[in-house]
């Protein structure tokens, strides 16, 4: 009886060094995989650090192209709004040039005519 409850204590034992000895492989299998996640994670910071740089350079570039797009409209306004004054400008000018070429004619019609008269 006595040998007995040896030989079971002794497995008994061999059981839970060997349980024993399999959770300490799991803890440092799971110790391995968040090593190896926390440096995943990392990288993966890393990652997302240039990303949010390039983002924010195209972001940085596309505003100053629609500042360009902008800048470029408002200047084609001004443009045309200068270009539709200088013509309104032109074609007063030209009707005054049409008014005093009238008087012209005017003029040299009433010279004749007392030219004639002398």
């Amino acid at each position: 009886e006595m040998a007995a409850q040896v030989s079971r204590s002794l497995e008994r034992q061999s059981d839970a060094e060997r349980l024993r000895t399999e959770a300490e492989a799991r803890v440092q299998d799971a110790l391995r995989q968040n090593s190896e996640l926390v440096r995943e994670s990392q990288s993966l910071q890393e990652q997302i650090r240039i990303l949010d740089a390039e983002r924010d350079s195209l972001q940085d570039l596309l505003d100053e192209q629609n500042e360009k797009g902008s800048r470029s409209s408002q200047e084609k306004e001004q443009s045309q709004r200068a270009m539709s004054e200088l013509q309104a400008l032109l074609q007063a000018e030209q009707q005054k040039c049409a008014a005093m070429a009238g008087k012209v004619r005017e003029l040299q019609s009433s010279a004749e005519l007392a030219h004639t008269q002398l």
